[in-house]
């Protein structure tokens, strides 16, 4: 285990962290206190944040293929809530 100083940073107290404990890449940390220890986690984005991204292009995934097709979907007549006890098939698609 290793310790630091804490010094004195204006009307705050602050510390260094060791170089090999550094977030890469990571500008803006979230501090939390949890009884007589304090963590340090990357802030994450929250969905308010989502607003600002960028839009995507208009041609994003253009030349993907469609992965889901509506084949084989059932209409409320396969699922048995058009005919019910005996009747034929009609009402909302009709037939005899």
């Amino acid at each position: 285990m290793r310790t630091v100083s804490i010094f004195k940073n204006g009307n705050n107290r602050a510390i260094r962290l060791p170089r090999d404990l550094d977030f890469d890449g990571v500008s803006e940390l979230e501090i939390v206190r949890e009884g007589d220890s304090i963590i340090l986690r990357p802030v994450r984005p929250t969905w308010g944040s989502f607003a600002q991204l960028d839009r995507a292009a208009p041609d994003f995934m253009a030349e993907r293929e469609d992965v889901v097709s509506d084949e084989g979907a059932s209409r409320p007549a396969d699922l048995g809530l058009v005919r019910a006890a005996g009747q034929g098939r009609s009402g909302l698609y009709g037939g005899a």
